[in-house]
């Protein structure tokens, strides 16, 4: 019988991959905090210059979440030179080449449209809250909209120098924008998943993995590595109609109740029926391959197109 011990992982690993996930987030105090915690010591340690790389990303993304878009550009110029562009410019695929490829862009030009995107989503969001307090007549010597009609001349202007693939993708995104001026209330509108603040969380962390591949880093935490090839594995096992045990190991990271369950081939979902012993099996639940990488952040309810 195999030992108990079999397939476990050693702490500090785990640890390592912990620490990696609140550094790679930004999470600085945390990071600090659980490093204190566990002891850790050695090459666990924070760097000056990591410690500062970090903080600065923190502050990049804590914009971008608070909808301070001017703000997050203006770091991004100061912090992370390079990082955004406002022309068009090819991938540098020598710097991508030492990590698994990104399911999101990290085109400079892609992210410097992104941001000003979202931008315009944040004047659109700031008028319906002008025209709610009736501070601001819906006409057009309102400043507010004059900046965000300035904000799609702009855009529509950096789109046309894109390839056509990718141009239609970004055109489509802005007519659905442009729609949201013809209302003036978030709940009127036709694409109310525009203004979810989801958004914010999504450009924050494609934004976030360009700052960390720019300075030559992973774009990714590891714990997000070791998911994808997870998931990837699963799938590969379920193509080949592989049962695993109960008792492997990475049956042991769910929780009780599901390694209880039998999954069910067609549907990939637990059935009701039940398993005894310990040489009972589960059939490998069907998960989805990654995307090739999309210009634009997961943003959902939109639909994004894949390229």
């Amino acid at each position: 019988m195999a030992s108990a011990d079999a397939g476990r992982v050693p702490p500090r690993v785990v640890q390592r991959v912990v620490l990696d996930y609140l550094v790679h987030h930004g999470h600085l105090n945390a990071a600090v905090a659980f490093m204190n915690e566990a002891g850790c010591d050695g090459d666990m340690q924070l760097s000056t210059a990591q410690r500062e790389h970090a903080a600065a990303r923190q502050r990049v993304c804590s914009a971008i979440h608070d909808g301070h878009i001017d703000a997050a550009l203006a770091l991004c110029d100061t912090h992370f030179p390079g990082v955004l562009l406002a022309r068009p410019t090819p991938d540098n695929p020598a710097r991508q080449r030492s990590f698994p490829p990104h399911p999101v862009s990290l085109n400079p030009f892609h992210l410097w449209l992104n941001l000003h995107m979202q931008q315009f989503v944040e004047l659109v969001r700031k008028l319906y809250a002008e025209y709610e307090a009736q501070t601001q007549a819906a006409g057009e010597d309102n400043a507010t909209l004059q900046a965000a009609l300035a904000e799609i001349q702009l855009l529509n202007a950096r789109v046309r120098t894109l390839p056509q693939e990718e141009s239609d993708v970004y055109v489509a995104q802005i007519d659905a924008m442009v729609a949201l001026l013809a209302y003036t209330t978030a709940s009127d509108t036709p694409s109310p998943a525009i203004l979810d603040p989801a958004r914010r969380t999504a450009l924050a962390a494609q934004i976030n993995s360009a700052m960390l591949a720019h300075a030559g880093l992973p774009p990714d935490s590891v714990l997000s590595y070791i998911t994808r090839h997870t998931a990837c594995v699963l799938d590969a096992l379920h193509d080949e109609n592989v049962q695993v045990p109960r008792t492997h190991p990475i049956v042991a990271l769910t929780d009780t109740e599901a390694r209880n369950e039998v999954w069910d081939d067609a549907t990939s979902t637990p059935s009701p029926q039940r398993t005894n012993g310990e040489d009972a099996v589960l059939r490998t639940p069907r998960m989805d391959g990654e995307e090739d990488s999309v210009i634009l952040p997961p943003w959902g309810a939109l639909g994004v197109v894949d390229l």
